[in-house]
């Protein structure tokens, strides 16, 4: 009976650990890898506006806009990293990103986000828990060729690689905050409170404030 008993319960913890699954960590990296193809095809474009349209349109970046002012989705967020990388590379002074920047960057996001998502503080709903597990996640990966950590601001400009690490920054600021958003994380007293004109709800940052009303009138006093 003892024998029998302990194969019952080794048999139901072999199935719970088959069962169980690790935790659910939803990630924008995926998404951004389908950008190649958009930033291919802007290389040799420079800034000529028409051209740049194109591009976008064939990519598909301008489809399924949300309707929401701050990026929830991943398309939301594709069109801000390719807007940026069309933003870094107008005028001929700077040193024009490459498409092959696109995977260095993603390797440097998957970093940051990696270490994020092992700090509990990441999780923790509050402006403070956030900012400080950012901070960690961005001294964690220090090492990478693309950190800013340990660059100087006044020697910033005079790195040849300062463009492609300030991408790669944006790419991993916009790879945490979809995992904050994705996951319910994102601390309600950061966001911005929008009161839109054409009858939308106000955004979910308007919580609990007060709606600005504007001021009244002077009142002039009659001449005398």
């Amino acid at each position: 009976m003892l024998t029998l008993r302990f194969v019952l319960i080794l048999a139901l913890g072999i199935a719970f650990c088959a069962e169980a699954k690790p935790p659910r960590r939803p990630s924008l990296l995926p998404y951004v890898a389908e950008l190649a193809p958009l930033l291919t095809c802007l290389e040799p474009m420079g800034s000529n506006e028409k051209a740049i349209e194109g591009c976008a349109h064939e990519a598909g970046i301008f489809e399924q806009r949300s309707s929401s002012a701050e990026p929830t989705t991943p398309d939301d967020f594709k069109r801000l990293i390719a807007g940026i990388w069309v933003l870094q590379n107008r005028g001929s002074s700077r040193a024009r990103l490459k498409p092959e920047l696109l995977s260095r960057a993603i390797s440097y996001a998957q970093c940051v986000e990696t270490a994020a998502y092992s700090d509990r503080d990441f999780s923790s709903k509050t402006a403070k828990g956030l900012i400080e597990s950012e901070r960690r996640a961005e001294v964690a990966c220090k090492d990478h060729p693309l950190s800013l950590v340990d660059v100087r601001p006044a020697e910033a400009t005079a790195l040849p690689d300062i463009s492609e690490r300030l991408f790669a920054r944006a790419v991993a600021n916009m790879t945490l905050r979809y995992a904050l958003e994705a996951n319910g994380w994102f601390p309600t007293e950061l966001r911005p409170c929008i009161r839109y004109l054409d009858g939308r709800p106000p955004s979910s940052g308007c919580a609990g404030r007060p709606e600005g009303r504007p001021p009244p009138p002077p009142i002039i006093a009659p001449r005398q």
